[in-house]
């Protein structure tokens, strides 16, 4: 469900339980299918650093756990 407000929007993803982990699942796949891709596709680009980047700031299963208390 997609809630639209005056200077932002919000995009809520139903889960049915544990929305840290299905959360943190869903970046992980992101980053790989993202680093898998095919070079053609991107040119000379290279994206790898950039998405490990992006893992690093996936909270670990402590930070996790406060996030959703």
């Amino acid at each position: 469900m997609i809630t639209f407000n005056e200077t932002s929007f919000t995009v809520e993803v139903h889960t049915g339980c544990l929305p840290v982990d299905n959360y943190v699942g869903t970046i992980n796949d992101i980053i790989d299918v993202l680093q898998a891709s095919n070079t053609d596709m991107r040119g000379a680009q290279n994206y790898y650093y950039l998405l490990e980047l992006l893992r690093a700031m996936i909270p670990d299963e402590e930070q996790a756990k406060k996030l959703s208390a």
